[in-house]
């Protein structure tokens, strides 16, 4: 696969900082509390400004953004209306204000762990985040039990790894 263009990584920020803020917004509006944290999220403004600056790469931006939206949907139950009724209701407002689907806009994190079990190899720190996030859930939500212990194996393996690098 040919690298992306710096102005293609750049245009990749602005189309998920999009999807970030619409979220928060979204999130914000069902739940007020959650306005009390965006002051902790960095602004476009200072993402395209560290990267022109050079005090950060698109991709090093590229992955805390992807970081922010794993983190609002990226547990197993995201959407359910059942066990997850903010969720549900997330997706419904993000789909009925930009007529496309927040999982799709999003990267959907559990497709990107359902990949990492199929390869049989996590890549980097981000992938192990997700791994073990959904390993630490209790629900069973996303792995078979079959599929939680390759999960288990794969981290292993990861972290076995990394801690060489050392």
């Amino acid at each position: 696969m040919a690298r992306r263009s710096r102005q293609d990584l750049i245009e990749e920020v602005h189309r998920l900082s999009d999807t970030f803020e619409t979220a928060m917004d979204i999130l914000c509006e069902i739940d007020p509390r959650w306005q009390a944290d965006r002051h902790l999220v960095i602004t476009r403004e200072n993402m395209v400004s560290a990267i022109e600056q050079g005090r950060a790469t698109p991709s090093e931006i590229l992955a805390g953004l992807r970081a922010g939206l794993s983190d609002l949907v990226g547990h197993p139950q995201f959407g359910d209306p059942h066990r997850d009724p903010v969720g549900a209701e997330m997706a419904r407002r993000y789909r009925d204000r930009t007529g496309r689907a927040l999982l799709t806009d999003a990267g959907d994190p559990r497709r990107v762990a359902r990949q990492v079990l199929r390869r049989g190899l996590i890549r980097d720190d981000d992938e192990a985040r997700l791994i073990s996030g959904y390993l630490a859930d209790t629900t069973g939500g996303l792995f078979t039990p079959d599929q939680r212990d390759r999960a288990t194996a794969l981290l292993r393996d990861y972290e076995t790894t990394q801690s060489g690098d050392s």
